[in-house]
């Protein structure tokens, strides 16, 4: 998939910033970042189907947190918006469930191979 929309939901600035920097160096578009729970549920609530194409997703966001509880939450929250979404999972310490694909936190090059191999979609949100 060339240019696709992602979000990343990441609490550490430092793996945020690296990642939104290889996304854009691939010429995809950062539509969102967030760093907490709270903003991941008020963030995901405002989301319109079509908004995001790709999704990485942190296991934990919660300090401490090492169940990928987190995570399998955004996830279900996104695919409830959204069926095409295509969440990554990225997670130090666990899977997050129901993620179409999981990578270990060292992966971000994966991450950029996987994005690149999907289908484009042409479809606007209206046609849905």
């Amino acid at each position: 998939m060339e240019r696709a929309k992602v979000g990343i939901f990441e609490d550490v600035a430092l793996i945020r910033d690296g990642l939104r920097g290889e996304l854009e160096h691939a010429e995809h578009t950062v539509e969102l970042e967030v760093a907490t729970m709270v903003d991941a549920r008020e963030e995901i609530a405002q989301l319109q189907p079509g908004a995001l194409d790709v999704a990485v997703v942190d296991g934990n966001l919660a300090s401490g947190t090492k169940s990928g509880q987190d995570g399998a939450e955004i996830t279900a929250l996104l695919k409830g918006v959204d069926e095409a979404i295509r969440v990554i999972g990225y997670s130090g310490s666990a899977n997050v469930a129901g993620a179409d694909v999981n990578f270990p936190k060292a992966g971000a090059y994966d991450i950029l191979n996987y994005i690149a191999a999907l289908p484009d979609i042409d479809v606007s949100p209206g046609d849905l």
